[in-house]
């Protein structure tokens, strides 16, 4: 739930909206936390994305802390905190009916290695601010409301703007990642990115092709809520040809499409289809392709497969086969991609046609295969005709059972098959 962005006023939070002074609320949660700790004599902060998106008025869903509290102590001070990593990582995670907290040791960059890092741990907020991405993530808050914002990360909010910390081309170096976060960010915040920054993006483009398909997936994911900022950004900065360009090589820039879509409520897959779209002849082969760079999840993977052979389809469903026409008739994706191709110029006059001519697509076939072998039919042709039976059924030109078996007999008859 959005609402006003907060004040700051003698250096202090000023909270004018009262969701975020809610007990149940992970925002309020983690100042009770931070306090806590500093009653047992350790710095507390929340820190990160929930401090920005609470000057943003958006209502973080969960809070980072940092602490010099070590792990002995955390699990003293909240006995039901739990270990997010193994116990000398000093980082737990503190939940309940409706909040999620993370609680970290402060920590300090030894050296980095493109992705990960070698840290040690300090008693220093700026050194852990300093390893930070950028400023608007790097602001800090204590219990009492105090603002720590050692980078400008307020100003750049206030100037919808994305920098790093320090010098672009380092801090991309140094962790390749964050070349993916600053165009997500953009998107996802409508920020433009500083010159520098661009710059810097822009001349490393080529060090994304590094990252994993698991991270890739994470940043790409959460950056579903703007896709249409999303990719037109990736294709400005020269990212989506270092990652994408291999399988599409001409991306279609239908920002608009997509956005349409996503604010229509086209399903998640369906998005995704639009998003990496390039041409319906090679597009099924193009998302086998695109598995090995991303790593889709199970339940988005399947189905996305067989929305991208649907939508290849498409163009020359009428010259297959019935059998082969009625397999893409009874798929569970048909209704998404037929969704889908009304966004999709090529596509759209196809997709409108064939939900014309079936208008009773996905309606219950009154008849069986027994019954077709009922009429003396080798089992060779039953699979034939049924199909024949289920296309004139979803055509409207039958609708009871004994309207499909006069339908089958003729067929038989005929020795159509």
């Amino acid at each position: 739930m959005p609402c006003e962005p907060i004040e700051i006023v003698d250096g202090k939070l000023k909270f004018l909206c009262a969701i975020f002074k809610s007990a149940g609320l992970s925002f309020s949660k983690g100042l009770d936390i931070a306090e806590k700790l500093e009653q047992s004599g350790y710095y507390a902060y929340l820190i990160g994305g929930a401090v920005r998106d609470a000057l943003l008025g958006k209502m973080p869903e969960e809070v980072d802390i940092a602490t010099n509290a070590p792990a002995e102590i955390l699990k003293r001070i909240f006995p039901k905190a739990q270990p997010i990593f193994p116990l000398r990582y000093s980082a737990f995670k503190v939940a309940g009916d409706g909040w999620y907290i993370e609680i970290v040791r402060m920590r300090k960059d030894v050296a980095t290695f493109g992705r990960q890092a070698e840290v040690e741990f300090t008693d220093d907020l700026s050194e852990d601010l300093r390893r930070r991405d950028f400023t608007i993530n790097a602001i800090a808050i204590k219990a009492d409301h105090s603002v720590i914002d050692i980078f400008g990360g307020i100003e750049d909010i206030h100037n919808n703007k994305i920098r790093t910390i320090g010098d672009a081309e380092t801090r991309f170096r140094e962790d390749n990642l964050r070349i993916m976060r600053a165009i997500r960010f953009a998107a996802q915040l409508n920020f433009t990115i500083d010159k520098n920054t661009a710059d810097a993006i822009k001349k490393l483009a080529y060090l994304t092709q590094k990252l994993s398909p698991q991270w890739l997936w994470r940043e790409i994911l959460k950056a579903m809520s703007a896709p249409h900022r999303f990719k037109k950004l990736l294709i400005q900065y020269g990212v989506w040809e270092n990652i994408f360009g291999k399988i599409f090589k001409n991306p279609a820039k239908n920002f608009d499409a997509i956005k349409k879509a996503k604010e229509e409520n086209l399903a998640d897959v369906g998005i995704f289809a639009l998003f990496f779209f390039e041409k319906a002849e090679n597009f099924a082969e193009s998302v086998q392709k695109l598995l090995a760079t991303l790593e889709f999840p199970k339940n988005i993977r399947y189905d996305f497969i067989e929305l991208a052979k649907i939508l290849s389809t498409l163009p020359k469903l009428y010259s297959l086969t019935p059998k082969n026409i009625v397999k893409i008739l009874d798929s569970s994706m048909l209704k998404t991609a037929l969704d889908s191709a009304s966004y999709i110029e090529e596509l759209s006059d196809i997709a409108s046609h064939i939900e014309r001519k079936y208008p009773a697509i996905g309606s219950p076939v009154p008849i069986s295969g027994d019954d077709i072998l009922k009429l003396g039919v080798d089992k060779i042709r039953v699979g034939k005709i049924l199909a024949e039976v289920k296309i004139a059924q979803y055509s409207g030109k039958i609708s009871s059972r004994n309207e499909a078996l006069k339908f089958a007999e003729k067929l038989a008859e005929n020795n159509i098959y």
